[in-house]
């Protein structure tokens, strides 16, 4: 699968999945120095969203994201 070129639609998708199966949902987090770029992750095994960004102002939406992913992993 491709990248995902919007930030909401990236996020609903992954809550979706994550709420589906949330003890097989994995989520990374990858920066690339060389191009700058922040790749986000979630896969289960089945399905793998990712988005791709350099634009700083996402950084603080995905610790936002990291926060419900955590909690809803946890619950």
């Amino acid at each position: 699968m491709g990248y995902f070129s919007s930030w909401d639609d990236f996020v609903e998708e992954g809550l979706q999945l994550v709420r589906k199966s949330p003890t097989q949902t994995r989520y990374t987090i990858k920066y690339r120095n060389c191009s700058g770029d922040l790749v986000l992750k979630i896969t289960d095994d089945f399905t793998c969203l990712k988005f791709r960004t350099n634009e700083m102002s996402v950084a603080r939406q995905m610790e936002a994201l990291n926060r419900v992913l955590l909690l809803e992993m946890a619950s």
